[in-house]
């Protein structure tokens, strides 16, 4: 989603435990992650499917502020 001042931040660890966590190939994190993605994703209104349909249209932005949420025009 552009450029940031984001930096990679090696640890000696990992920082939990990864017990019981799948690795998923890569062609499935997209899919997966609009399918869960949310604090309930079984429970989705019409403006949580617009936000999702704007991310996997790659039209979607990062939301700061829970005021921008309907700011991004119908799709």
């Amino acid at each position: 989603h552009g450029e940031t001042r984001a930096r990679l931040i090696l640890a000696r660890r990992p920082l939990m435990p990864l017990n019981g966590l799948a690795v998923l190939p890569s062609r499935e994190v997209e899919t997966h992650m609009l399918a869960n993605a949310g604090a309930r994703p079984w429970d989705r209104d019409a403006e949580d499917i617009r936000v999702l349909s704007l991310v996997a249209g790659g039209r979607g932005a990062i939301i700061g502020d829970e005021k921008e949420v309907s700011a991004n025009p119908m799709v």
